[in-house]
C-alpha cells in the first residue's frame, strides 16, 4: 500500500483496498460460520454464501483435467476442486494483493504442485502462451464472478471459447444485468460507486449474452436466479460444453 500511496498509482491502491476488503470480509463471515446479511449485501461471492445458496460447489465439482480459474481472488473455489479429476490449474489472477493468500489456499488443500499462480489477466496472450496456455489447451474454464470487471466482456468470452479443447468445459456463476428497465437504471447508478471500490464490478452487463455468442456450446445444465426484474445482482449460471468437431 505505501508503495501505491508514494508513486501515486490509483490503481494500485484500489486494488490493495479492495483485495484487503474482500479477503477481511470473507475470513469474518467464515469465522462465524454463516453468512450475514451485510456480506451478502457487500459480495455474495463470499464462500459461506456460495456453498448454501448457489449451485457453485456443484459447477467447481465438475472441473476436471487443464483447468483455467479465471480471477481466482484468494482462493475461495479451491476447496470444492475435486482434487481427484484435476490434472493441473491454473489460477489467472491480475491483482497481485491476492497471490500471497491464493498460493497458501493452495498449499493448505494438497494443490501447490498442481496449482499454479499467474499474476497476469486473460489479455495478456504472451504470459499464457509461456505457461502452455493456448488455443485448444484447456479441459476446464472456471468463471466465479469474474466477468463483470474483464476490459471487455465480449471478447473475454470469446478468448475462453478459444482456449478450451474440443470437448473441453465452461462453468460459471455471474451476476447480470436486470431484465427489468428501472432496475437496470439503478444498476447503473450504483456502477459509479461501485466500480473503483470494488475491482471494476459492472452491475448491468449483459453476460449470459457474451458467453453465448462466443461460440457454439452445448448446454449440459444453465439456470437464472433473482431474475424477477427487482434484483440488483441477478445470477445466469451454467455448465456449457464446446462441440467436438
Amino acid at each position: 500500500l505505501l508503495q501505491a500511496l508514494l508513486s501515486g498509482r490509483w490503481g494500485g491502491i484500489r486494488d490493495f483496498a479492495f483485495a484487503n476488503f474482500y479477503t477481511e470480509i470473507g475470513k469474518r463471515t467464515h469465522s462465524i460460520g454463516h453468512a450475514t446479511d451485510h456480506s451478502k449485501i457487500l459480495g455474495p461471492h463470499f464462500a459461506k454464501f456460495e456453498e448454501e445458496q448457489t449451485p457453485v460447489p456443484r459447477l467447481i465439482g465438475s472441473a476436471n483435467g487443464i483447468i483455467l480459474e479465471l480471477g481466482p481472488g484468494s482462493g475461495n473455489q479451491i476447496p470444492r476442486f475435486n482434487t481427484g479429476s484435476v490434472a493441473r490449474i491454473y489460477g489467472i489472477e491480475p491483482n497481485a494483493n491476492f497471490i500471497p493468500s491464493l498460493s497458501a489456499k493452495a498449499k493448505d488443500h494438497g494443490l501447490d504442485e498442481r496449482y499454479t499462480v499467474i499474476n497476469a489477466a486473460l489479455e495478456n496472450q504472451d504470459v499464457l502462451t509461456a505457461h502452455g496456455i493456448v488455443d485448444g489447451s484447456i479441459d476446464t474454464a472456471v468463471c466465479m464472478q469474474v466477468l463483470c470487471s474483464v476490459p471487455d466482456v465480449d471478447a473475454a468470452a470469446k478468448r475462453i471459447w478459444k482456449l478450451l479443447k474440443p470437448g473441453g468445459q465452461l462453468v460459471y456463476w455471474e451476476h447480470q444485468g436486470s431484465s427489468d428497465g428501472v432496475t437496470r437504471f439503478v444498476q447503473r447508478m450504483w456502477n459509479l460507486i461501485r466500480k473503483p471500490l470494488m475491482g471494476g464490478c459492472h452491475l448491468d452487463r449483459d453476460i449470459e449474452d457474451a458467453i453465448m455468442s462466443a461460440g457454439a456450446w452445448e448446454i449440459v445444465e444453465m439456470g437464472r436466479d433473482g431474475d424477477d426484474g427487482y434484483d440488483l445482482m441477478p445470477r445466469c449460471w451454467g455448465r456449457l460444453r464446446k462441440p467436438i468437431e
